[in-house]
């Protein structure tokens, strides 16, 4: 009884603004969840009107005949595209010419403002402005070599998109330029005008890139108005889900009015029913509660007694998932014991295979390169003519190769199995980059690649595996040497980084790196075809291997490159592993 009559009692003590505060809440939401939905719309709206744009102007511009384009233009509600020379204004190629001719000149105020928002990098939206017959358009700009492309675009869509949210009396869409001019909204004049309602706070805010929900005072309802809004991402437009306060407390008046009889009509009803059901309906529940908590303690015997076929369907349907819950986790624990003696055979199988492969490959290769060295050298006498003595050093190289790739797949396994082993030691960063340097001597002045060395005076030394930091410079200063053509440059320095730990970057004036091919690089045997056109092999695995061990040190390798100007590779050591000068390895 106490359950049933204290909602009727709390309804009635509630002061009236807790209806409204429910319905403003769900609103918030909605028109929230409206406005950003319109925003994905306008987004890949603007998306679709950039990229056809910037490829009918390419076209246009190389001279490529374009047929059928009416209907296209037409679809994206392009009024045509005009195509002028950057030095005057003048008009030279246009699209959609049949159905609205360009002019043979922008106009000239126009035509700066036009080279004030457009770039040659990016393709740029004007804000909403006048057409020649006074109707709004927005416009599209770009700088395309010595052309200034420009798009002029009606606002059809974006209105009609406007048009189709309409809710309440007086509910609606209203959409703004990245300046806070008026795109679409329910009052044609202010269409017409392009009013500026950039004051306005909902739209101060879609114009700082926010999303939420603001109430404010609208002149054009003259009322206070809750509204949802965002901005859209890429052309930097806002929409705005406005509704009147007002409709929501008539709404709300309206919703209490009806929960106050329907309450107190229910109440002897639920007060009988629930005495009823109570015991019913919570012994079963109460005994899946129970299995639930044995089975959280370690019980994997417990099982839910079946439930009578009278319970209601959710209580038959709860037992058993419970039961089945507990059947599928025994399944899946032995599942997972099953794939632990798998893996382990599968990873001790691996050990076995590498370490046979390291003795049954490199012995034989030790033999071939050992004799071609000999016969290179001469040692047992002439080879003969030159040709053979070519043949004798190729077979040298690719035994050496091939040592290298089978030591390269070894390391990245023994990482890989936890059996790399960090022997701390103090490594003084120049003493360690000149080795490496001294030891790519010949490899650098056969490829005619200046190598410098910049050490920071007075850098601390650093706690590290010495091999390891050596192995690392070897191998991005070997990649530098080689993906950079005779006459560049290769520098390699050491530093300490603003939280003074110690940075190596070794950077190249090479071929770089494509964007998108920076991650494929990152990965074991990952290169790209740019190497195979140097005539440049590998494994793939220096970088991958590098990486590794400085995961083993705590800390980090980037790659920074851009395709055509070089490359830079920063190893950063954690702070932890500088050794200030009263400091010593204990």
């Amino acid at each position: 009884m106490i359950a049933a009559i204290v909602p009727t009692v709390l309804f009635e003590a509630v002061p009236h603004s807790g209806a409204f505060e429910k319905e403003v809440a769900d609103v918030s939401e909605r028109h929230l969840l409206l406005a950003r939905n319109i925003g994905l719309t306008l987004e890949r709206y603007s998306v679709d009107l950039k990229a056809a744009f910037k490829s009918l102007v390419l076209n246009i511009i190389s001279g490529n005949k374009l047929t059928n384009t009416r209907e296209f233009l037409a679809g994206l509600n392009f009024r045509h595209i005009c195509v002028a020379t950057l030095k005057d204004g003048k008009v030279v190629d246009a699209l959609n010419e049949e159905v609205v001719p360009c002019p043979d000149r922008i106009p000239n105020a126009r035509f700066k403002y036009f080279l004030e928002v457009a770039t040659p990098e990016n393709v740029a939206f004007t804000p909403v402005l006048a057409g020649p017959k006074g109707q709004p358009l927005l416009y599209i700009v770009w700088i395309v070599g010595d052309k200034l492309a420009v798009g002029a675009v009606y606002t059809d869509y974006i209105v009609g998109l406007g048009k189709s949210i309409s809710f309440g009396e007086r509910g609606h869409a209203a959409i703004v330029d990245h300046t806070g001019k008026i795109i679409a909204h329910p009052q044609p004049k202010w269409r017409q005008e392009m009013k500026d309602i950039s004051k306005v706070s909902a739209v101060k805010r879609m114009l700082n890139k926010e999303s939420g929900v603001e109430t404010f005072y609208s002149p054009a309802l003259k009322d206070d108005m809750i509204a949802g809004f965002t901005w859209v991402k890429g052309a930097g437009w806002g929409v705005m889900i406005p509704q009147p306060l007002s409709e929501l407390k008539l709404r709300a008046d309206e919703s209490q009015r009806h929960a106050v009889g329907g309450l107190v009509l229910g109440v002897l009803l639920a007060v009988l029913l629930s005495w009823l059901m109570a015991g019913y309906l919570t012994t079963p529940v109460l005994k899946v509660v129970e299995a639930a908590k044995r089975f959280t303690s370690g019980d994997r015997d417990v099982r839910v007694p079946k439930s009578q076929s009278s319970l209601p369907r959710e209580i038959i349907e709860l037992t058993e998932t419970m039961n089945s819950m507990v059947d599928a986790v025994e399944q899946s624990e032995r599942n997972l014991r099953d794939a632990l003696v798998f893996a382990e055979h599968a990873n001790k199988s691996k050990s076995e295979f590498l370490a046979n492969m390291s003795h049954e490959l490199r012995t034989p290769l030790n033999a071939i390169i050992g004799f071609s060295d000999a016969l290179a050298k001469e040692t047992f006498g002439p080879t003969g003519n030159s040709k053979n003595l070519e043949s004798i050093i190729s077979i040298h190289d690719a035994g050496n190769h091939l040592l290298q790739i089978i030591g390269d797949i070894l390391d990245i396994s023994k990482i890989e199995a936890g059996e790399a082993v960090v022997e701390e030691a103090e490594v003084d960063a120049k003493t360690s980059i000149n080795t490496c340097v001294t030891m790519l001597k010949t490899r650098s002045q056969d490829a005619a690649v200046n190598v410098k060395v910049d050490v920071l005076e007075g850098l601390p030394t650093l706690c590290a595996d010495q091999r390891m930091v050596k192995q690392i410079l070897i191998n991005l200063l070997s990649n530098a040497v080689k993906f950079t053509s005779a006459g560049g440059l290769v520098t390699v320095s050491a530093r300490l980084n603003d939280v003074l730990g110690i940075e190596f970057v070794v950077a190249d004036t090479g071929v770089g790196i494509a964007a998108e091919n920076i991650e494929k690089v990152m990965q074991p045997f990952g290169q790209v075809a740019e190497s195979y056109k140097r005539g440049h092999g590998g494994t793939g695995l220096g970088l991958p291997i590098c990486t590794s061990l400085m995961d083993l040190h705590d800390g980090s390798l980037t790659l920074e490159s851009e395709f055509g100007k070089g490359t830079s590779v920063i190893i950063s050591f954690p702070p932890e592993r500088t050794i200030q000068p009263e400091s010593h390895l204990g």
